[in-house]
């Protein structure tokens, strides 16, 4: 290391430094390179402060506009080849469609001289067209030992058919039936100062109609539902009672989605119209029930619900409105083997001569008309099957019933052998069971048992009604060539109402079991033969007071199908 004087070192290092800072500088501005020097002396290097430059940015207020693309597509087809290889259609294996005959004719002959003839005929297999005709006869000269004349006999005959369309199906059909009777119902032996005829005591009724529906077969659930029936009879007794019946119905029905609940959602309407004109020898009645039924149903997972409301009216003398809830809920309890249900509903009926001849022949020409106001019912029960041959369902129900009818003797009848009518407000508890069984079509069981207990307002009994009813029938088809069948019918002890030195009095009547047992012999598809017995207990019990049936009764005859 070399030293100088203090002066001149002093200038010695100042002008080196310069010299190196000024360099330094060029260097950088010239060279890419960076260069280290390094003094060595008592120097201190101090770095000057630095100046802020105080420039603030501005933001430009023009509008920025976005520019107008335009472009078209220029589309090429792409030249594809597909290669089709045939596929063999399916063979569908099955049974052969049975053959079809256009006619059968059944006849045969019984005991106590009962003819018995039945003739059907009936159009082939169409797609647009079903066509029929039925006539029947069967008639006794019945023979009841000890009885008055207790003759019948049943015609009837009909025409009827269905035409089909795309979304439609059209059905038609007419009838006539006349039916006699005689009122038997007295022994000639207690009466031996009068004589009756055959005719003093017969009775005939008749009776021709026609039904038409029109009703819809919609595949599109979005569609409306509907169907339009028209009714009319005219029926005629032999005391020149007479009455005629126009009945209308109609309903509408349409899937909605109104709640997000269920996917099936069916909103509708049942309306219908039901006149009546009666005349008898005493007077001429015009009466009409107006019936509104406004409904929804859905079904939510394994529940079903039916809500709606009937709104009845009465057109008679007066006019009375009513008022009936409608209400029924479905559980699945076991997916397709067991269905809860529970629900309310009610109903106002017209007692016409019709339904209530239909149930008693025997009764008077005269016969009062009145309302059935079934005011509640409240019922549940269980139906199903189980193992797909065995279906069942059992029911308990309660009902309210104003004015039902209960048929009694016409005491101003000297021979007590006609009924007339009585109506009480009633309450019905009711057990019902039924039950079938089916295996193809080799065995048929049905069974069917009904147990009531009636709650009278002001008559003794609920008379001519049973307490409990139990019917049992078989089919047994042992291939297809003989066929067994076997009926069984059983009702409990009923009640009817006499009089006692003026004092009603309830006289009872025993029940009874009725055996039927039938056979038939298939010769070929076309000819057979069978006999039908009843009653083989040979009992004589009464279904109505004074009334007994005909005791052990047979039929033996002919099928025969073209």
């Amino acid at each position: 290391m070399i030293k100088y004087s203090n002066i001149f070192g002093k200038s010695i290092l100042l002008t080196v430094i310069m010299i190196s800072f000024f360099g330094k500088i060029a260097v950088t501005q010239q060279q890419t390179h960076s260069e280290e020097v390094t003094i060595i002396g008592s120097y201190k290097p101090i770095i000057s402060k630095a100046h802020k430059i105080n420039i603030n940015p501005k933001i430009s207020d023009e509008d920025i506009k976005m520019p107008v693309l335009t472009y078209d597509i220029n589309p090429k087809k792409m030249n594809t080849k597909i290669q089709l290889e045939p596929i063999k259609p399916a063979k569908i294996s099955g049974d052969r469609q049975s053959k079809l005959y256009r006619n059968l004719v059944k006849a045969g002959f019984g005991n106590y001289i009962t003819p018995y003839f039945e003739f059907f005929a009936n159009s082939l297999r169409s797609k647009d067209l079903s066509f029929g005709v039925h006539l029947k006869h069967i008639s006794s000269n019945g023979d009841i030992k000890n009885y008055a004349n207790s003759a019948f006999s049943n015609n009837e005959a009909s025409v009827y058919g269905k035409k089909f369309f795309r979304n439609h199906t059209f059905s038609a059909n007419i009838f006539y039936k006349r039916n006699v009777v005689h009122f038997y119902g007295y022994k000639p032996e207690n009466f031996p100062d009068t004589t009756f005829s055959k005719d003093d005591i017969k009775q005939r009724f008749q009776i021709a109609g026609t039904n038409l529906k029109l009703q819809s077969n919609y595949l599109n659930s979005k569609k409306l539902n509907h169907l339009f029936e028209l009714d009319y009879y005219y029926l005629a007794d032999f005391y020149e009672t007479n009455e005629q019946n126009i009945y209308f119905k109609t309903r509408l029905d349409k899937n909605f989605k109104l709640f997000n609940l269920s996917e099936n959602q069916n909103f509708g309407l049942i309306a219908d119209v039901n006149y009546f004109q009666n005349t008898d020898s005493l007077k001429t009645n015009n009466s009409t029930v107006v019936r509104f039924q406004p409904f929804i149903s859905t079904d939510f997972n394994q529940y079903k619900f039916y809500l709606g409301l009937d709104a009845s009216i009465e057109l008679d003398s007066t006019t009375k409105l009513y008022f009936y809830p409608i209400a029924k809920a479905e559980v699945v309890v076991v997916p397709k083997n067991l269905i809860a249900y529970a629900g309310v509903k009610g109903e106002l009926n017209k007692n016409s001569f019709k339904i209530l001849s239909e149930k008693n022949p025997f009764i008077i020409s005269t016969i009062p008309l009145e309302y059935s106001n079934n005011k509640l019912e409240v019922f549940g029960g269980l139906n199903g099957n189980l193992f797909e041959t065995l279906d069942f369902n059992v029911c308990l129900s309660n009902s309210f019933i104003d004015n039902m009818p209960f048929f009694v003797n016409d005491t101003s009848n000297i021979l007590n052998n006609t009924f007339s009518v009585v109506f009480d407000d009633i309450s019905l508890l009711k057990f019902k069971a039924e039950i079938s069984y089916q295996k193809k079509e080799k065995i048929k069981l049905n069974f069917s048992a009904a147990f009531n207990k009636y709650t009278m307002d002001k008559e003794l009994k609920p008379w001519h009604k049973p307490d409990f009813e139990i019917s049992f029938g078989a089919n047994y088809n042992i291939s297809n060539k003989f066929i067994i069948k076997a009926e069984i019918f059983a009702y409990s002890k009923i009640f009817a109402r006499t009089f006692d030195n003026n004092t009603e009095i309830s006289e009872e009547i025993k029940g009874w079991i009725d055996l039927n047992l039938g056979f038939e012999y298939r010769i070929n598809k076309m000819f057979s033969v069978f006999v039908n017995f009843n009653n083989i207990g040979n009992l004589q019990y009464q279904k109505w007071h004074n009334y007994p049936v005909q005791q052990f009764n047979f039929i033996a005859g002919i099928t025969y199908s073209f």
